[in-house]
């Protein structure tokens, strides 16, 4: 909203004429509607210039609850589904100084104003929670313990702006609570913290904290923190509203701060912050009471509620460069990307600068860096690695995720990759076509994880983490609808992640399986899936085998038979023989059960359906080894010591 410089300048004359309590002046600015009388917030939130308001008063003022109470009005929705609660909707960040953001006191004066709106607009059954809930995210907090945190992350800001400035609303204006609150820290200090650096300008030039030698001041603290709030005002037209502790001493009849002579039983405020400071405050709101600071009767005698005194009004605006972000806060920001990404330290770094110590912006970097080191590496031999098995009602899905070395298969980033994918595999149900159970690969590595990147994304940001190939090789996926699904994992390292994975479907022709017989399939679909793993099967039953491949066979036991020197007339009841032991070894129905030898697979099926009343069918199975058919190239060893010679030459 466009504001007439002059007309706020009279309007913020006439709010501040009166004489009055601090509650007075807080009900008068913030609980009246918003844009009727003579909202002072609401216009000055609404001003897009290089405004400072500073609200300076002793302890025990209100100053953190005028600035709560701003925080609220820029946050909270103008209208929402028909009920004005006044507000922007616009984004805050808030600056908390002193450590005392109660995030509970903010939640009830939010919910105050919320309800207070809906009853006035007739709802019937008032609810603040929802209106609450969607404006909260809208309140970021940024808390610092020094000048030297608050400069650091006023330098570092610029990105958080940048997406709070397109967001929706944009940004309302930043609040500084208790800017004073480090005044003693300050003063105590010997000297910065090693590359707390950059050129900073304010008052009379150029302000080098980095510089070796230089004394630490407070002006130059101060000029400092001034020069950074004037270059993010400069980019970003914000208002700034910062609440400030000051001394209350006895005036004693000496001249005030602006030079004027004080009367004899005036309290005066000691400012605590220095020139640079002071400059920038284009209004301040003062607010004081009238008591002795030990609690005793004040000027006058007796004690008055505090009292609101405007200052002056400073113009210029100064245009600073951008400063990167200090050393010291530069070691925080490398240690929480290699936490969070597992990347080595000189990646993160490297990102780090690349995208100006913007966080979001080097997580992009470096998994850019990582696809290409994923691409680069992808002609590497990786046969290592782990099946990652999730499992849940009626259906299971396994993957297999290939390293390397061995060495990164047990790493636990490596094992935390697999079972997240197995279990974002169950949620897939785009299968390779041609096959009832092995998943699409598009669809596999396009599956969410529960971080919100795909698997894909997973997989490449690991690679570039443990500088191995790191692969997402298959997976595949089993469901029986009204059924069971029994899994198996062999030499397990972790639950649902081993080297082996074995899956097998039953159904029942006459319904589905529930109650006791659903327990009772259950068990015998784990050990069938045992059955698998160990047995290694091929083909589910006869039908299934493909002719080429029983051609193929039938070939070689027709002369395997003749070189034997077997008639040709009983050569054909001989093939025939050995074809049935052919489909006893590759067909899972037909393989003689691992827990009684005597009796086939499909024969145990009849028995425990029987059992079960429930006429059992085995649907399908899955068997996953890790780099099963993967085997290296076996190269002669003089070939292999030639070669790298060779290429070292070159």
């Amino acid at each position: 909203m466009d504001v007439d410089e002059a007309a706020f300048e009279a309007e913020l004359a006439a709010f501040l004429a009166p004489d009055e309590s601090a509650a007075s002046l807080l009900a008068r600015t913030f609980v009246v509607p918003l844009r009727t009388g003579l909202p002072l917030i609401d216009r000055f939130t609404s001003f897009r210039g290089g405004q400072v308001l500073e609200i300076a008063s002793a302890a025990g003022c209100g100053r953190t609850t005028a600035l709560l109470q701003v925080a609220a009005t820029c946050i909270l929705p103008e209208v929402l589904n028909g009920v004005a609660y006044g507000g922007h909707g616009a984004h805050v960040v808030f600056f908390d100084l002193d450590g005392k953001l109660d995030v509970i006191r903010v939640l009830e004066m939010l919910e105050r104003r919320v309800a207070a709106a809906q009853v006035a607009a007739g709802v019937a059954e008032p609810d603040e929670e929802p209106v609450v809930h969607d404006c909260l995210p809208r309140l970021h907090v940024v808390r610092c313990h020094s000048s030297f945190e608050l400069l650091a992350s006023l330098r570092t800001l610029r990105p958080l702006l940048d997406r709070l400035s397109a967001a929706p609303g944009g940004l309302a204006c930043l609040l500084l609570d208790n800017v004073a609150a480090h005044h003693w820290l300050d003063r105590a200090a010997r000297g910065p913290p090693a590359g707390t650096g950059g050129a900073a300008a304010g008052g009379g030039g150029p302000v080098d904290l980095a510089k070796e030698g230089a004394p630490l001041t407070l002006y130059r603290v101060h000029a400092a923190l001034a020069a950074e709030l004037r270059s993010l005002q400069h980019r970003y037209r914000l208002p700034v509203i910062a609440s400030k502790h000051t001394l209350l001493t006895a005036g004693g009849g000496g001249k005030g701060g602006n030079g004027k002579q004080q009367p004899a039983d005036a309290w005066a405020h000691r400012d605590t912050m220095m020139k640079p400071w002071q400059d920038m405050v284009t209004h301040r709101i003062l607010l004081r009471t009238e008591a002795a600071p030990d609690g005793g009767g004040g000027p006058g005698g007796g004690a008055r509620p505090p009292t609101l005194r405007q200052a002056r009004r400073v113009d210029g605006l100064q245009q600073l460069r951008w400063l990167a972000a200090p050393a010291s806060n530069q070691m925080a920001l490398i240690k929480d990307l290699r936490e969070r990404t597992g990347a080595p330290i000189s990646d993160v770094k490297s990102a780090l600068q690349a995208a100006n110590w913007d966080m979001d912006a080097a997580v992009g970097e470096l998994r850019k860096k990582g696809l290409a080191a994923a691409t680069k590496k992808a002609s590497r031999h990786a046969a290592e690695g782990l099946v990652g098995l999730a499992s849940g009602e009626g259906v299971a899905a396994v993957v297999e995720i290939n390293s390397e070395t061995d060495f990164v298969a047990r790493n636990e980033q490596f094992r935390s990759l697999v079972g997240s994918a197995a279990a974002a595999a169950l949620g897939v149900d785009a299968l390779r076509e041609g096959s009832a159970a092995e998943l699409a690969d598009a669809a596999l590595r396009g599956a969410a994880m529960p971080d919100g990147g795909t698997v894909e994304e997973a997989v490449v940001g690991l690679a570039g983490s443990v500088r191995e190939n790191v692969r997402l090789r298959r997976g595949f996926r089993l469901a029986a609808p009204g059924g069971v699904v029994g899994a198996y994992v062999h030499s397990a390292v972790a639950p649902g992640l081993g080297r082996i994975a074995g899956l097998v479907s039953l159904q029942s022709s006459s319904g589905a399986l529930a109650g006791a017989a659903a327990v009772g399939a259950q068990e015998l679909a784990h050990k069938l899936a045992m059955q698998v793993v160990g047995a290694v099967p091929r083909y589910l039953k006869r039908s299934q085998v493909p002719s080429a491949a029983l051609e193929e066979e039938s070939k070689l036991l027709r002369e395997q038979a003749l070189k034997s020197g077997k008639p040709e007339k009983i050569v054909d009841r001989i093939v025939a023989g050995r074809l049935d032991k052919f489909y006893g070894e590759v067909c899972l129905l037909e393989q003689a059960y691992i827990m009684d030898g005597d009796l086939k697979v499909q024969d145990v099926l009849k028995q425990s359906g029987k059992q079960l009343g429930a006429d059992l069918q085995l649907t399908g199975f899955v068997r996953v080894q890790v780099g099963e058919g993967l085997e290296a190239e076996q190269k002669d060893f003089a070939a292999e010591v030639a070669e790298t010679l060779k290429a070292a030459a070159v």
